[in-house]
């Protein structure tokens, strides 16, 4: 009997850490303003703290010429003890959100998967130290090869 109660109790300990739930406060480090040089200009990526729930962020390009484009805006929020990134790309969905389920949350970096989107499948943000920050896009596990990567520099104020 004592055995068997071990491995209930164990398997038990296991399936909580499975199912342990992501914090968006463990997030703060995205917080802030990131640049990263393009070959088709100076890409920045603004984030706030919106509210308890949700981080924000405007996405946006500057040409050689100057002229600013939006790119996207995006939504990192907590519901229900589960995160999601929800991108708006301008001119692509038509114009509307695309939610990718955060499926990996440590205190350096994040990945969000959505495997029914066509591209990007998933999303990679990593904290390589407090003032560089790596972004990935990809085709998901079975096309991690096609993929755009972002190496982004905290702006100071």
């Amino acid at each position: 009997m004592f055995k068997l109660t071990t491995v209930v109790i164990f398997l038990c300990g296991s399936i909580s850490v499975a199912a342990q739930t992501y914090k968006l406060s463990d997030g703060k480090w995205l917080l802030g303003n990131w640049q990263a040089e393009r070959r088709n200009g100076t890409v920045t990526e603004s984030w706030q703290q919106q509210n308890d729930s949700t981080f924000a962020a405007t996405s946006w390009r500057v040409n050689a010429a100057g002229e600013k484009k939006l790119l996207e805006e995006i939504l990192l929020s907590e519901r229900n003890g589960r995160l999601y990134y929800t991108p708006t790309a301008m001119g692509q969905n038509n114009n509307q959100p695309v939610i990718f389920e955060i499926t990996a949350f440590t205190k350096d970096g994040f990945v969000a998967e959505n495997e029914a989107h066509d591209f990007p499948k998933r999303i990679t943000y990593k904290k390589i130290s407090v003032d560089s920050l790596y972004a990935c896009v990809d085709g998901g596990a079975a096309n991690a090869a096609q993929k755009i990567e972002f190496n982004y520099t905290r702006q100071k104020n």
